[in-house]
């Protein structure tokens, strides 16, 4: 099992996770922190995705929606 936690006062607080067995043995792993991109605005998915929404020719009406079951369809031929 994995579970995610962080520091808090010296102690560690494990987030999301059912009460582990009294006596459990554990293993900690320091995460390094992500680095965030520091002057650059964030932008939404939309945002970023924009000018290539609704591009694709040629494409059925309904493949949005069904996506997977147009591709099991042509593995299947």
């Amino acid at each position: 099992m994995t579970f995610r936690g962080f520091i808090k006062n010296g102690e560690v607080v494990v987030t999301g996770a059912e009460r582990l067995p009294e006596g459990a043995a554990v293993r900690i792993d320091v995460v390094k922190p992500v680095a965030r991109r520091v002057g650059k605005s964030k932008k939404s998915l939309l945002a970023k995705l924009g000018p290539v929404v609704g591009s694709a020719k040629g494409l059925p009406r309904d493949y949005a929606a069904k996506h997977d079951e147009y591709a099991r369809r042509r593995k299947s031929r």
